[in-house]
């Protein structure tokens, strides 16, 4: 059974979300919308966020935005992780060549999640929010993700996916081939796994001196997909012996 969650704390992650995808400043009364929530529960949490350090406040324009602080948090990965930019600098030169969206993916329980999206500029597109997730199991990001692990620990994820959806999708035997596959082929790219039409090309980020492994992918329409796989398994590739330390 899955904990329960705290809202506060994950309408905190929202806020810096919705920054992240507007990328300019904004009013209380804009977050309140996009939240959801009645404008003086966003006031709220503006406010601790501000006394925190984490939020500006600009008076010309009635509008928070985040400070330098926040960046700052997470700069110490970029060292660890990579020897040329940064992972969204990464993530954007993939998107910029293959012209389809971008997503960086993490475990989260039995689940993969999206962390980071770069939005593809390609007309037909599959767009993915950050946040969004998916059951390790049924994701080709999040069998990459299962690709390095142990059997034991796989066998784990399997059993605790099975009683939280009650009809297993797939079986542990065809399951463990697929995985075996992905550790030969160095990706995953089984067509229309969560949505008809479309589909992720995702190869694993092994830590280094980051120990959370993640994985990047390419999303797109899967006729696309399947016509450059070679192409986009080469651009992924490519990146990461570029960007990774």
């Amino acid at each position: 059974m899955e904990q329960p969650l705290v809202k506060s704390a994950g309408r905190v992650l929202q806020i810096f979300e919705i920054f992240a995808q507007n990328k300019r400043a904004m009013r209380i009364t804009e977050i309140a919308e996009e939240l959801e929530i009645p404008q003086s529960s966003a006031s709220l949490l503006v406010k601790t966020l501000m006394q925190n350090g984490y939020l500006d406040y600009s008076t010309r324009g009635r509008s928070v935005q985040p400070t330098m602080r926040l960046t700052l948090l997470g700069s110490w990965l970029n060292s660890q992780f990579f020897k040329a930019g940064s992972m969204h600098e990464m993530l954007q030169e993939i998107s910029d060549v293959c012209e389809d969206t971008v997503v960086l993916g993490a475990e989260t329980e039995i689940h993969l999640q999206y962390i980071h999206v770069v939005a593809g500029t390609h007309p037909l597109r599959y767009d993915l929010q950050p946040g969004a997730t998916r059951y390790l199991l049924e994701s080709n990001a999040g069998r990459v993700l299962l690709s390095m692990k142990t059997d034991e620990q796989i066998d784990l994820i399997i059993t605790k996916t099975h009683l939280a959806r009650a009809l297993p999708s797939v079986s542990r035997r065809v399951l463990y081939d697929m995985i075996d596959k992905i550790r030969r082929d160095g990706y995953s790219f089984e067509p229309d796994m969560v949505v008809p039409g479309a589909s992720v090309i995702a190869v694993p980020l092994k830590p280094g001196a980051v120990k959370r492994p993640l994985t990047i992918g390419i999303a797109g329409p899967t006729e696309r997909l399947r016509v450059h796989l070679s192409q986009n398994v080469e651009i992924l590739m490519h990146a990461k012996s570029k960007y990774l330390a």
